[in-house]
């Protein structure tokens, strides 16, 4: 359900033009989809975190890596969950509480 996400990185690249790619592309999937719009929207908050992160500071190599790897974690949960709404749901709150705490930590 996510390959165009896989795709993107793969022709962007991991940077901020990927994560910006990968933002447009979600956002406009959220819009267009009935039944998946909370995940490919919180996929573009996601998207646009990094995005956001990265132009406000100089982002480590590592941080880079671990950004991406969360990233594709994330997507992950929500592919394997695709058919069970319960499923989604707790990868969903798992991945905003992920998001909050970096969120929280950062301020």
């Amino acid at each position: 359900m996510f390959t165009e996400i896989t795709e993107t990185f793969s022709e962007l690249g991991r940077g901020v033009h990927g994560y910006k790619a990968i933002s447009r592309i979600a956002w406009a999937k959220a819009g267009d989809r009935q039944n998946h719009a909370a995940t490919w929207a919180f996929l573009a908050l996601l998207a646009d975190d990094f995005v956001e992160r990265c132009e406000r500071m100089p982002v480590s190599s590592q941080e880079l890596q671990d950004s991406f790897d969360a990233f594709l974690r994330h997507v992950a949960a929500f592919n394997a969950a695709n058919s069970d709404a319960a499923t989604l749901l707790a990868s969903l709150d798992a991945a905003a509480r992920e998001l909050a705490n970096r969120k929280s930590l950062a301020s």
